[in-house]
């Protein structure tokens, strides 16, 4: 491998992919001791390789010579020697998990919403929350749902519907009896200034 080869260059060396192939199901694998600063610096304090590409720490932090998953959006990313390139197989099919009724696999279909998986899937169950929505692409990048833009699912995606925050219930008694303190504490300052 030469000094700053993409991943483009290395998929064309090796004939180009074949059409079992996934499409941007490409996982890049490299050395952790790329992304440890200096002492005291950990991998979880590194959050981006550069403006595009961005990696996830794994769990054992001591040892410099554990592979992290690299995240990649196109096929210009510079490769570093090391690093190892899995090409996986088209499933079609997407994973869904989280807070659904069926979580488990569901056949792709091109152009169905993200909706329509978390339906196929049972749909939210009471716990799933509606506003914390994660689709994982198979290159690793990982796009939050939002309702102004919902992210497309393609084929060996992953959704995770994640949970909602338990909150506590509201309490009247409490609430009455902190407003009933503060009115009264009003009242004695009003009642001590005019009294001066």
């Amino acid at each position: 491998m030469s000094d700053g080869e993409t991943l483009g260059s290395i998929i064309n060396r090796a004939g180009k992919m074949t059409t079992k192939a996934l499409q941007n199901g490409i996982e890049i694998y490299r050395q952790s001791k790329y992304f440890y600063g200096g002492i005291g610096q950990s991998i979880e304090q590194i959050q981006f390789v550069n403006s595009t590409d961005f990696v996830e720490s794994s769990n054992n932090q001591e040892d410099e010579s554990e592979m992290i998953r690299v995240a990649w959006q196109n096929f210009d990313v510079k490769l570093m020697p090391g690093d190892s390139i899995i090409v996986k197989e088209a499933t079609r099919s997407v994973n869904i998990s989280g807070e659904v009724y069926n979580p488990g696999l569901i056949e792709f279909q091109k152009n169905k919403s993200l909706r329509f998986y978390i339906n196929s899937a049972g749909g939210l169950t009471p716990r799933g929350n509606n506003k914390d929505i994660i689709v994982v692409y198979a290159n690793g990048v990982i796009v939050p749902n939002r309702w102004f833009n919902s992210p497309k699912i393609l084929d060996g995606s992953t959704i995770i519907v994640n949970q909602k925050q338990i909150q506590e219930p509201f309490d009247v008694t409490q609430f009455a009896t902190n407003w009933t303190s503060i009115i009264s504490s009003l009242i004695t300052a009003v009642v001590l200034s005019r009294q001066l």
